[in-house]
C-alpha cells in the first residue's frame, strides 16, 4: 500500500465492509487489500435516527439497528453475515481509521422527507454536531435526504416554476448554512453530494437546488453524482444516450458553476442492497466513465480533484488494484484540453433558466450532452473571460439568441465569434423572429441554428493565416432538407467563410431535417472527411438532386450525423449533418 499524491481517495462503505470481532475491527486487512491508502473513509450508517436520537457525550453503549450495521439491513456480503454493532465499536473503529491517518466522515440517509424550514436545520445541526464530536468523526458526508433533497418541486404554472425554484434553493442552502456553521466550531470538515447526477439546469429545475448558493455556505467540496456505468446496467431507466455523455456534459457545466469548490466524482462501483456491481457487470464502462470524466477540464485544469469509491465492501485486493490503475490513468496529468471550448456564463444560465422553463425548449444541456453523444470532440469548459481573453481559442455558444442568449450579446462573443483566430461555432434555439434568408419557410420562431466561422485571415482574403497554414480550412455547402420531401435547397457560398443551418426544434438533434457537407482544406492540400472520424461511403451519393463529388470534384463525406461533425483535430472543427 502506498501514499496517494496525484489525486484524492476517499471511500464510502457500511459498518459490513469490517469485522469487529477483531482487535483492529479488521482495518488493517481492508486497507491492506488496497493498492493506495485512501484520504478519507465515510461511513454509510444509513439510519439517520441514529444521530437524532443521540444522547450527548455517549454515556453508555448500546446495540444499533441492522440497518445502521449494513445499508438497509442486507444480511449478508460476499465477506460475511451482518454483525451486530454497538455504540463504543463504531467509535473504536473510527479511532483505528484514525490511527491509520484515514479521515472518517459520517453519512446518512433520510428515512423520511423532511421539510425545508430553518426550525428543522437548527434541530439537525445541534444533533450532528454532538454525534460527530462524541464518535470521533472528522466530518460529515451530506447523502441521500440531505443532499440531495428526495423531494420534488410541486406541480405549478411554468411561468411560477422560476420563482418556486430559485425560492427553494435560497431556504435549502440556508439549511446547509446553519449546519456548516454549528460544525465548523468543533473542527468538522463537510462535503455534501451533488443532486441526483443532475447539471445545474435540472438540479434547479427539478429539485430547487443552486450549486452557486451551496457553495457559498461553506462546505469543504462536493461528492459529484454520476453513476453512469450503474445506471447503463439497470436496463429500466434507458436512453439513447449514454449516462457517461451525460455526465460529461453535466462534470462540464457543474465546474463552470461553481469553479473555486473542489470536485471529487461518486465512482458507483458495487452496492449490494441494491444489488448491483458496475465492476463486474460491466468492467468496461466502470473504466470508461472514470476515464471520460477524468478528461473533462476547466479552463486548462481537470474538472475533478479525486475520485470516492462507492461501494467499498467485499472487493477482493485484484478488484481494488484494477480501479487503482484505472483511477491513476483517469487523474494523469495533462497538458490541457485540445478543441474546442464551450462558454459558460452564470448570466446566461439565469436567464435560460427563465426562458426554457415557460418554453420548453431544449437547454444548453440537453443540447450538450447530445452533442457529445454523437462524439462531438468536446470535453472543456471557459468562463466569458477565459474566451475573450484568448482570441486563439476555438469557442463553442449554445443558444446564443434571444433571451438565453445572453452571454453572446453581454460579452459580444456573437459579433467577435466572427473576428477570432480560432473557429467559433454557435448552436441553439432560434428566438427572434424572421429566418434566414437563404431558406425560405424557416423563418418562425423555434428553428435550431447551426453556425460556423473560419478564421477571420481567410474571410479578409489573407491566404497565409496567423499561423502560417496556406488555407483555412473552408466549408464546400451545405443542403437543407425541407420537411415537405421538397428536393433540398443549396446554400451557395461565394465568400467560403460560415455558414447556418435551421432545422426543425421539435424533433430531437440527431434527426434533424437536413444534411450539411464539408471538407477541410490545408496547405497539403485536400484531406477526405474520413481523416476527422467522420464516415465517408464507398458509394457516394450520386442520385438525382445529391450534392455529387463528381460534379463538385471534392471528397465529401455522406450523411454523416451531426455530432460527427464536431469532431476537431485541435485546429478546426468539421460538420456534419443528417
Amino acid at each position: 500500500m502506498t501514499a496517494l499524491l496525484a489525486y484524492a481517495f476517499f471511500v464510502w462503505v457500511e459498518l459490513i465492509g469490517f469485522d469487529n470481532a477483531k482487535p483492529d475491527f479488521g482495518v488493517g486487512d481492508y486497507l491492506n487489500r488496497m493498492a493506495v491508502k485512501p484520504q478519507m473513509v465515510s461511513l454509510l450508517l444509513d439510519n439517520d435516527g441514529l444521530f437524532l436520537s443521540h444522547a450527548k457525550g455517549l454515556p453508555a453503549d448500546f446495540a444499533f439497528p441492522p440497518n445502521v450495521a449494513a445499508y438497509g439491513g442486507r444480511p449478508f456480503n460476499r465477506e460475511r453475515r451482518r454483525q451486530t454493532w454497538t455504540a463504543f465499536q463504531l467509535k473504536g473503529l473510527v479511532a483505528e481509521l484514525k490511527r491509520h491517518n484515514v479521515e472518517v466522515f459520517a453519512s446518512f440517509f433520510a428515512r423520511e422527507q423532511y421539510p425545508v424550514s430553518a426550525e428543522r436545520a437548527k434541530v439537525v445541526s445541534g444533533k450532528l454536531a454532538a454525534f460527530l464530536s462524541d464518535y470521533g468523526f472528522n466530518g460529515l458526508h451530506g447523502s441521500d435526504g440531505y443532499a440531495p433533497p428526495r423531494y420534488l418541486l410541486p406541480e405549478c404554472a411554468d411561468a411560477d416554476r422560476p420563482r418556486i425554484a430559485r425560492e427553494t434553493a435560497v431556504q435549502y442552502a440556508e439549511n446547509w448554512r446553519t449546519i456548516v456553521a454549528a460544525l465548523k466550531p468543533h473542527g468538522l470538515k463537510c462535503w455534501i453530494n451533488t443532486c441526483w447526477t443532475r447539471d445545474p439546469f435540472e438540479a434547479l429545475y427539478r429539485y430547487g437546488v443552486d450549486y452557486r448558493l451551496l457553495a457559498k455556505t461553506g462546505i469543504d467540496g462536493f461528492i459529484v453524482e454520476s453513476s453512469a456505468a450503474a445506471q447503463s446496467i439497470h436496463g429500466w431507466d434507458y436512453e439513447e444516450s449514454s449516462p457517461v455523455d451525460r455526465s460529461t456534459a453535466m462534470l462540464m457545466r457543474l465546474k463552470a458553476c461553481v469553479p473555486e469548490m473542489p470536485l471529487v466524482l461518486l465512482h458507483g462501483i458495487n452496492d449490494g442492497t441494491e444489488q448491483w456491481s458496475a465492476l463486474r457487470h460491466d468492467p468496461a464502462r466502470t473504466a470508461s466513465e472514470a476515464l471520460a470524466l477524468g478528461s473533462v477540464f476547466y479552463g486548462e485544469k481537470r474538472a475533478l480533484d479525486g475520485v470516492l469509491a462507492c461501494l467499498g465492501d467485499g472487493l477482493t485486493h485484484e478488484e481494488w488494484a484494477a480501479l487503482s490503475k484505472t483511477w491513476k490513468l483517469a487523474f494523469t496529468p495533462a497538458q490541457g484540453p485540445i478543441g474546442a471550448r464551450v462558454v459558460w456564463s452564470d448570466r446566461a444560465f439565469d436567464a435560460e433558466f427563465d426562458a426554457c422553463t415557460v418554453s420548453r425548449d431544449a437547454s444548453s444541456n440537453t443540447l450538450l450532452y447530445e452533442l457529445i453523444h454523437h462524439r462531438a470532440g468536446l470535453n472543456a469548459i471557459v468562463s466569458v473571460g477565459q474566451a475573450l481573453a484568448d482570441k486563439n481559442m476555438p469557442i463553442v455558444l449554445l443558444n446564443p439568441e434571444g433571451r438565453t442568449g445572453c452571454v453572446a450579446r453581454q460579452a459580444g462573443l456573437r459579433r467577435r465569434a466572427w473576428t477570432r483566430r480560432a473557429p467559433s461555432v454557435c448552436l441553439g434555439i432560434r428566438e427572434a423572429s424572421g429566418g434566414h434568408a437563404a431558406v425560405p419557410g424557416h423563418a418562425e420562431r423555434g428553428f435550431l441554428l447551426l453556425e460556423a466561422s473560419d478564421s477571420p485571415e481567410h474571410a479578409a482574403g489573407d491566404r497565409h493565416g496567423a499561423c502560417g497554414r496556406p488555407d483555412s480550412p473552408v466549408f464546400d455547402a451545405v443542403h437543407v432538407g425541407r420537411p415537405s420531401g421538397d428536393p433540398p435547397v443549396r446554400i451557395p457560398h461565394a465568400e467560403r467563410t460560415a455558414c447556418r443551418v435551421w432545422a426543425k426544434r421539435d424533433r430531437r438533434l440527431r434527426e434533424c431535417e437536413c444534411r450539411f457537407r464539408c471538407t477541410a482544406q490545408y496547405g497539403h492540400g485536400l484531406r477526405r472527411a474520413s481523416a476527422f472520424g467522420l464516415p465517408v461511403s464507398a458509394g457516394q451519393d450520386d442520385s438525382p438532386g445529391a450534392h455529387s463529388p463528381a460534379r463538385y470534384g471534392i471528397p465529401v463525406c455522406r450523411h454523416a450525423r451531426l455530432s460527427d461533425a464536431f469532431r476537431t483535430n485541435g485546429i478546426k472543427l468539421s460538420w456534419a449533418i443528417e
